[in-house]
């Protein structure tokens, strides 16, 4: 589905991405992770035409990204970005509505298919209750399933989000990606999604993709990318790397530098 190969971007003459190539075939639940500043934000807005300029290979079933209209690329790939600017108090079920417009016309009204796939998404979003109520009134939690049903509004093939569970407590994250989950495997879904929560990403993903200072560093199951010798060197920090005896999945444990200090000096 997505293909990159020796991909670089950035912002004017600043190189952020240096040199990355991989894979994500249909179907796939790959996590991007990586400390601050690694190049996760900047990828995304070189696949979704934000920064136009790139040198490498950037291919969207098997197309060139920058040959894709920006109408069509939208009917394509759905983005749930890390921040949005809430400038107007939107109705929820007219934010959502919003999502529909790479498919509409200029002064084009809604069909009745339009509305059936608005509805759809507000319901598998479980947003439902929220319709009336004005976006600037919603929690955090509320809010994200609010941005991602306006996601799904544009029926997708690739969902690509940013940090969907920053500044979100353990049950909103949880419910989060159980949803992203469940359209991955439920409806095929294709999902790209930056997260900075390692246990989750093990949890959730099928494969990870760490980057470092701009560069792929490791990728695969993870199980393969999270050792405690490679977040060690890319996080620069002291860390223990369990096995969940539930999920059997792979979970970190952060160890205070004065707590190993300590434990050394025993």
């Amino acid at each position: 589905m997505l293909k990159i190969s020796n991909l670089s971007s950035g912002y004017n003459s600043k190189e952020i991405i240096k040199n990355i190539s991989f894979e994500i075939k249909h179907g796939e639940f790959t996590g991007v992770i990586g400390p601050n500043g690694s190049g996760k934000t900047t990828l995304f807005r070189t696949i979704t035409k934000i920064i136009p300029r790139y040198t490498g290979q950037l291919l969207y079933k098997g197309k060139e990204i920058a040959g894709w209209p920006i109408r069509l690329l939208a009917r394509e790939i759905a983005v749930v970005p890390q921040f949005i600017f809430l400038g107007s108090s939107f109705r929820v079920c007219d934010f959502v509505a919003l999502g529909r417009t790479p498919y509409l016309g200029r002064f084009e009204p809604f069909s009745e298919s339009d509305h059936e796939i608005i509805n759809r998404s507000i319901e598998i979003t479980e947003c439902s209750l929220l319709q009336e109520r004005l976006i600037t009134e919603l929690s955090g939690g509320e809010l994200q399933r609010v941005f991602l049903a306006q996601a799904l509004v544009q029926e997708p093939k690739l969902l690509l989000l940013d940090e969907p569970t920053s500044h979100l407590d353990i049950g909103h994250q949880v419910e989060i990606l159980y949803l992203l989950k469940k359209l991955n495997r439920e409806n095929g879904l294709t999902i790209l999604v930056i997260l900075h929560d390692l246990n989750l990403a093990s949890e959730y993903c099928d494969r990870l993709i760490l980057l470092n200072q701009g560069k792929l560093y490791k990728i695969g199951l993870p199980s393969d990318v999270l050792t405690y010798q490679n977040i060690e060197m890319v996080y620069k920090t002291v860390v223990v790397v369990k096995e969940n005896p539930i999920t059997q999945r792979r979970y970190v444990l952060l160890v205070p530098k004065e707590r190993w200090k300590m434990i050394n000096d025993k």
